[in-house]
């Protein structure tokens, strides 16, 4: 981002994680949040079971189309049928299980809804406001208090990621 120099701040950079699996139409969505005057979209995820996860891009991928498209909700009906156990960890209603140093918790609602409470949210972009700072922490507690000190960040209404 530094290499940017001082267009920097004419830049939206976007930060891809190589274990995200994102909806259909995540990035523009996160576009048109920053084109409207974010200084950053943050977001919260969860994991699902590694292991059923790469069945259903390999068999997405099988049909022979190299383009993996999944619509959202399509994603997480998947997604939450295939909850990670560091998930239900973090689950408040499930009383066998539960992270004592939890970052996020986790409701579920029904079988096709689940709320979350994040307090500590991953960036997917961002457009610096300024080109001279320091990064003290790992860029999930930092990146965005230090690059867009006016804290216009827009924390998604719902996931649109998850790993």
């Amino acid at each position: 981002m530094q290499a940017a120099g001082d267009d920097m701040v004419d830049t939206c950079f976007f930060f891809l994680v190589s274990d995200y699996i994102m909806a259909d139409g995540s990035l523009g969505s996160a576009l048109k949040r920053m084109q409207r005057g974010a200084s950053a979209v943050v977001v919260g995820n969860f994991q699902v079971v590694h292991e059923d996860g790469a069945a259903v891009v390999a068999a997405k991928l099988a049909t022979g189309n190299d383009t993996l498209a999944l619509q959202p909700r399509e994603l997480m009906q998947w997604a939450l049928r295939h909850l990670h156990p560091a998930v239900l960890a973090n689950m408040v209603d499930i009383p066998f299980s539960h992270n004592s140093h939890s970052n996020r918790l986790f409701w579920r609602v029904d079988e096709n809804t689940i709320l979350g409470r994040f307090y500590l949210m991953h960036m997917l972009c961002v457009r610096p406001e300024a080109t001279d700072f320091v990064i003290g922490s790992s860029c999930d507690y930092s990146f965005i208090p230090e690059m867009c000190p006016s804290a216009t960040s827009i924390r998604s209404p719902i996931p649109t990621n998850i790993w």
